[in-house]
């Protein structure tokens, strides 16, 4: 099974997380195509400033041989978890969000549990959202979707995102599958939500993780190759890329 690894060196969670894992090290393990979860879970890593390894995985050996990999349910993305404590192996890209917010968000801002109202309002995004796993955009549900997002946005005008005024996971869910689905055709009926996109987009976390201005790293990068397997590590100064931001 092929697969590239990229090593990001952020620096590493907060003193207050859970004891034992402020210092875990993290691997995110994911199909080449159709990333829009594991995109959710690298953007939040970058967001709260953890250092990660990206490993994507070849889609066609994949999905010829679901019965012998390792992974739970036969499914991606995964995040395996090491620390002090022991390993911990998360299989819901949901449950990987918060997990990072929680642990490694020095502001507590990406998943603001202490403010319940807020947070009540992520978790019904996050929910909300989960009609994109469906792969159906075009169809009436996605679009009731976006809709009923244009509709939160006007009713609330002077917020800058989804929930207020700062970026949650539930932000950076949606900024995350639209990109993967490439919607651009269809968010012209959106206003308010072309809006909040462009408010993304200025984000000097987004736009540093998003350069429009740079080519694919993995096509200068050297590779090392072993059976079945090769790895990329970038270094602090290099950054992914996607044609999104353009």
């Amino acid at each position: 099974m092929a697969d590239s690894s990229h090593k990001h060196p952020l620096a590493h969670g907060r003193a207050g997380g859970q004891p034992g894992y402020s210092m875990a090290k993290l691997k995110l393990y994911h199909s080449d195509q159709l990333e829009g979860a594991a995109e959710a879970v690298r953007l939040t890593m970058v967001f709260a400033n953890k250092d990660f390894e990206d490993i994507r995985l070849d889609r066609y050996e994949w999905s010829q041989n679901p019965a012998t990999n390792k992974y739970r349910f036969s499914a991606v993305p995964v995040l395996q978890v090491d620390s002090s404590q022991g390993r911990m192996v998360l299989t819901r890209s949901h449950a990987m969000l918060r997990y990072i917010a929680r642990s490694f968000d020095n502001a507590c801002t990406l998943y603001p549990e202490h403010k319940p109202v807020e947070c009540a309002a992520v978790d019904e995004l996050m929910a909300i959202f989960d009609i994109f796993d469906e792969r159906s955009f075009g169809f009436p549900e996605v679009t009731g979707v976006l809709a009923y997002v244009e509709a939160s946005l006007m009713q609330q005008p002077h917020a800058r995102f989804l929930t207020g005024n700062t970026i949650t996971i539930a932000d950076l869910v949606l900024l995350c599958n639209l990109r993967d689905l490439d919607a651009n055709d269809h968010l012209r009926e959106f206003p308010a939500l072309c809006n909040w996109i462009g408010r993304m987009k200025e984000d000097r976390r987004v736009l540093s993780w998003y350069n429009p201005n740079v080519s694919d790293l993995l096509e200068k990068i050297p590779t090392h190759s072993a059976k079945n397997a090769h790895s990329v590590r970038i270094s602090l100064s290099q950054k992914n890329n996607a044609s999104f931001m353009a």
